[in-house]
């Protein structure tokens, strides 16, 4: 356990949180990576954390259940560039719920004075494609979401408080590598990224190819030779 645990208060150039105990370095470093290729995606963007339980009739295919639900999510936000980074949490009585740690591309979004209708959108997204996943209804599905941004943060590299900002997130979510809640844990089944693409404004389909017969294919035979 100690080669894989990093007791330090720094990883690389951030400052991370081992108040209580140390933290597991296969999923710090998966973290890390992942955490770093969304920075270098996005020169702008906000930030939304939220937590889905899965039903426990589910808990057999829970990956399974939320690579449908970020599809289909993703079906709903068809303009939208998102990356999420997810983290999975089993509780004491077996229970599985995913963290999630959702960043959406601000540029169509325009100022951060829309920032309540932005969240009230995600919520209202997240919480209608789970329940559709997962079989619940409307009124059943409030207890298997949790959202725990409000505000959203904002994210933005021509921003004063940027280096500050991203490195405060970091802090926070590196509590989630922690060896009290993983140990004994496979990294690659704990912690994970999602990345969605939009589609682009105006392009149009491509037609498809006529297909040529073979009687147009074939070169012309030579005239047959007069006798």
């Amino acid at each position: 356990m100690a080669d894989n645990m990093i007791e330090s208060e720094c990883f690389r150039e951030y400052q991370i949180d081992t108040v209580d105990g140390g933290l597991s370095l296969s999923l710090i470093e998966k973290l890390y990576f992942a955490y770093r290729s969304v920075l270098s995606r996005f020169a702008h963007c906000y930030v939304f954390r939220f937590r889905l339980v899965i039903p426990g009739k589910y808990n057999h295919q829970a990956k399974t259940l939320f690579n449908q639900w970020f599809y289909r999510f993703c079906h709903y936000r068809q303009r939208d560039k998102i990356s999420v980074i997810w983290k999975k949490e089993i509780s004491d009585t077996g229970a599985i719920s995913y963290r999630f740690t959702m960043f959406l591309d601000a540029t169509p979004y325009g100022p951060m004075a829309n920032e309540y209708q932005i969240r009230k959108k995600l919520t209202k997204d997240i919480t209608r494609t789970w329940a559709t996943t997962t079989h619940m209804s409307q009124y059943d599905i409030s207890d298997l979401c949790s959202f725990l941004t409000q505000p959203l943060l904002e994210l933005n590299r021509e921003h004063e408080d940027f280096d500050k900002q991203h490195r405060c997130l970091f802090y926070v979510l590196s509590r989630q590598a922690s060896i009290d809640m993983n140990h004994d844990v496979d990294a690659e089944s704990m912690l994970g990224s999602f990345v969605s693409k939009s589609k682009k404004k105006g392009r149009k389909p491509r037609k498809p190819r006529e297909r040529r017969s073979r009687q147009r294919q074939a070169s012309p035979a030579s005239p047959p030779a007069q006798t």
